[in-house]
């Protein structure tokens, strides 16, 4: 072998070495971009599932307040209502007794 082929061959070497090694950064830097997008994705994920536990949250407490006036205001209309009731019924029975009159209320 000749000194001419050899340095062919050393200079196709080199550059087969060159080619292979920007192959090889290039795919180490579509890896670690890949990786860095995966973590954005993670940590964006996690953002919103927080999120969602935070609505998620807001929205019962906002349900069991609203259940809870609805049931006081139930009670108050059932009590306001036996009130108006029992003053029908006491007035009823005074009409009874001082004006002979009969109201049935029941």
């Amino acid at each position: 072998m000749d000194i001419k082929t050899f340095s062919e061959l050393l200079a196709i070497g080199c550059m087969i070495g060159g080619l292979l090694y920007r192959v090889i950064k290039a795919e180490s830097a579509i890896y670690t971009e890949i990786d860095k997008q995966g973590d954005i994705l993670t940590h964006r994920l996690h953002e919103i599932e927080n999120a969602i536990a935070v609505n998620k949250n807001d929205y019962e407490n906002y349900q069991e307040r609203t259940d809870y006036l609805i049931h006081g205001l139930k009670e108050k209309i059932d009590h306001k209502f036996n009130r108006l009731h029992q003053s029908q019924k006491e007035f009823s029975e005074y009409l009874k007794k001082h004006h002979d009159t009969f109201i049935n209320v029941d």
